[in-house]
């Protein structure tokens, strides 16, 4: 394999590239053009600096959240600097709101009963869900998962949730979601949402 690298620099004293690189490997020429096209997709690649990037739109009440956080690093970072002093009651509802937008507020409990087992039941989840937790009533396994028609057989990829152990996350933002579960015969499924 050969590989030619033929570059016109305008400037030899900077290295400053304003010009054309024509680059020929094994007989092939390849010609960049100056200006700024760019080459391929951009995808993973640990240790690549992209430079400067502008997100345009978020998902769901992402912008909500984000104007929240900034609410609170703001409150956060005048009690620091000592624009406002102490924590007083002048700011202290500023705290409070900032805090409280991003907290879960609103817990809804739902059981969903497994009469038959190796059989799919489910549970839609209320928009901007922020937290979920669930157990099987009878301490049996609970086979879940966010995807239809995986629960009931069961059929990759699916989870297993081991007998008296308990589910539990937070800090998401699920809008359009479903849990799917199977399980024992005569069991149920105690899930308890914040939104």
């Amino acid at each position: 394999m050969e590989m030619v690298l033929v570059r016109d620099v305008s400037d030899p004293c900077s290295g400053t590239q304003t010009n054309d690189v024509k680059i020929t490997l094994d007989s092939e020429t390849v010609e960049l053009k100056a200006g700024t096209a760019a080459i391929g997709k951009l995808a993973a690649n640990s240790g690549v600096d992209i430079g400067d990037v502008d997100v345009t739109s978020f998902p769901g009440s992402a912008e909500a959240d984000i104007g929240n956080i900034l609410t609170a690093v703001q409150v956060i970072d005048n009690f620091i600097s000592g624009t406002k002093g102490l924590v007083t009651e002048d700011n202290s509802g500023d705290i409070k709101t900032a805090v409280d937008g991003l907290a879960q507020t609103t817990p809804t409990a739902y059981n969903i009963a497994i009469s038959a087992g190796s059989t799919q039941y489910s549970q839609a989840l209320p928009a901007n869900t922020r937290a979920i937790e669930f157990r099987s009533r009878l301490k049996a396994d609970v086979i879940y998962s966010f995807t239809d028609a995986k629960v009931a057989g069961p059929t990759a990829p699916y989870l297993t949730l081991d007998g008296g152990l308990q589910y539990y996350k937070e800090g998401l933002n699920l809008t359009s979601k479903t849990l799917y579960v199977a399980g024992t015969a005569g069991d149920v499924v105690e899930l308890l949402v914040w939104s």
